[in-house]
């Protein structure tokens, strides 16, 4: 789950969420997965994003 991208997560407030699981556009201290930081939801930048996930538990895949 680390080294990939930011991830958004949680919410702290209206103003702030949180990422966490840091990227490879740093170095290996914040790419961890107890990396946490907070930023406005508008914030853009290349390390940072969110992952899809399937349960293949459904059956419909």
């Amino acid at each position: 789950m680390s080294g990939n991208v930011w991830e958004w997560t949680n919410v702290i407030d209206e103003k702030y969420r949180v990422l966490r699981g840091g990227t490879w556009f740093y170095n290996a201290w914040v790419a961890r997965c107890a990396g946490r930081l907070r930023f406005v939801p508008d914030y853009f930048h290349a390390g940072i994003g969110f992952r899809l996930v399937l349960s293949l538990a459904s059956g419909e895949f």
